[in-house]
């Protein structure tokens, strides 16, 4: 934890509004039971939360998924000391001085950023919190209700294509018509097995897209897999590795399939390179992973100047709020707790963008999370 040592100049920061201590909290929460996505097997979830308060006692946090990455040293020993003693309200200033000080050292992709990300994130909910406005209010957004994705068909141990369409007949009786299912991570004969069984539950007005988490090595690959399935899918998602530039170009030349990259992209600079080679249809832009919520605005303009959409990639509880200030962002993308490869219900005291296919942008304050300090404390913190 650091905490301010001295009062500094009022020119620095309004009085309450200075940053007095920036607190970290490691979580690891195992998962039910295994699953895959088609290129990793995950058996549990790390998170790391970064807790600001201000000298008036306003509070922000953000979480994400640590993915692995030493993030905590970064915030703790790096980021967290050049805060403390600015107003949260700097934020768009603070977001640059940060960048420059570690992109040299640190990178601009990787950890770095996304340790970034989750002070940005803290910083935005402190300022709602000292606002009383809502993270989508103080973004110029509306309160309209936000499209939810849902995003399941994990790959399964035991009867997978019952379980399959168990899930997903589930989802359809609660009212939800946007999904999302993994493939890539078995043989082609498999994945068109799991792809026919989930359109065998689905309505006629429902929307499937498709994940392949980069498995495929070529555009030759892809383009069987969509001749075998003979599905128009409403996007493919990652079909190739962020770096396989040459794949991708391939892929675009022979298919009129939407596509969808962008969640493992850190700068914008990459987005911009993206769009400029006419790479992408929808950008999966993740404030946890681009510098937070402040890089993720200028990302999504530059979308919109390209005339592309934006469908960011997980964490519901920030991009509903992103989802609702930007005109080009189509749906917030929802794992579902059915699938038992999320565990972020146990943060929080509730859920309620799992709730209906549609949700309301909230008007509490920042972003309207009820974080469950007593299960963080009790699960990590190390």
């Amino acid at each position: 934890m650091i905490e301010l040592l001295s009062v500094l100049p009022a020119t620095r920061a309004r009085a309450g509004d200075q940053i007095t201590s920036v607190e970290t909290f490691l979580v690891r929460v195992p998962l039910p039971q295994p699953v895959r996505n088609g290129t990793a097997l995950i058996t549990e979830r790390e998170y790391l939360l970064v807790r600001v308060t201000t000298a008036s006692g306003a509070i922000g946090v953000g979480c994400a998924f640590t993915r692995s990455a030493p993030l905590r040293p970064i915030v703790d020993d790096f980021l967290a000391p050049q805060i403390i003693g600015r107003s949260v309200f700097d934020v768009q200033n603070i977001s640059a001085d940060l960048f420059r000080s570690g992109e040299l050292f640190l990178g601009r992709t990787g950890a770095f950023p996304r340790a970034l990300s989750l002070v940005d994130i803290a910083l935005w909910d402190a300022m709602g919190s000292i606002s009383g406005l809502s993270l989508a209010e103080q973004l110029g957004g509306s309160g309209a209700a936000v499209p939810t994705l849902m995003a399941l068909g994990y790959y399964q141990s035991g009867d997978e294509i019952e379980l399959l369409q168990a899930e997903y007949s589930e989802l359809v009786d609660q009212g939800f018509r946007r999904f999302k299912m993994m493939a890539g991570g078995a043989t082609l004969e498999h994945d068109v097995r799991r792809v026919a069984a989930v359109k065998e539950v689905l309505p006629p007005d429902a929307t499937l897209a498709v994940d392949v988490n980069g498995a495929w090595a070529s555009a030759r690959e892809a383009l069987t897999f969509l001749d075998a399935v003979d599905t128009e899918f409403s996007f493919i998602e990652d079909p190739f590795l962020p770096d396989n530039i040459a794949a991708l170009t391939a892929f675009r030349k022979h298919s009129s399939a939407i596509v969808a990259v962008g969640e493992w992209e850190s700068s914008r600079y990459r987005f911009l390179e993206l769009l400029k080679l006419d790479l992408l249809d929808i950008a999966r832009v993740d404030a946890t992973a681009v510098g937070g919520i402040t890089e993720w605005m200028r990302i999504a303009a530059v979308v919109a100047a390209h005339d592309k959409r934006v469908l960011p990639h997980y964490y519901p509880e920030i991009h509903r709020h992103l989802v609702a200030a930007c005109p080009v962002a189509e749906a917030i993308e929802v794992v579902p707790r059915l699938t038992g490869a999320d565990n972020y219900h146990v943060l929080v005291r509730s859920t309620p963008w799992e709730d209906a296919p549609h949700v309301p942008s909230l008007t509490t304050p920042g972003l309207g999370i009820e974080w469950n300090w007593e299960s963080i404390e009790q699960l990590g913190n190390d």
